[in-house]
């Protein structure tokens, strides 16, 4: 775990509309590409970019939403 952590804070350029990579992403890639490698990787990079695109694109809206409640 302590591996994990380490790679995510040293990652901290991120493609535009995505949200920086997370340990639970980074744990979820080497699972998916080194423990049980039963997709081709360009599917399981293709997934990752997608769920970061949706929850950058989530957060955006979160915080909107949070500025129009605010007093």
């Amino acid at each position: 775990m302590t591996f994990l952590a380490a790679a995510a804070a040293a990652s901290t350029t991120s493609p535009d509309n995505l949200i920086p990579i997370t340990v639970n992403e980074l744990r979820r890639l080497f699972h998916a590409l080194i423990i049980e490698p039963t997709r081709r990787v360009a599917d399981v990079i293709t997934w990752s970019i997608y769920r970061r695109q949706h929850q950058a694109a989530a957060k955006i809206s979160h915080y909107a939403q949070q500025a129009l409640t605010e007093p």
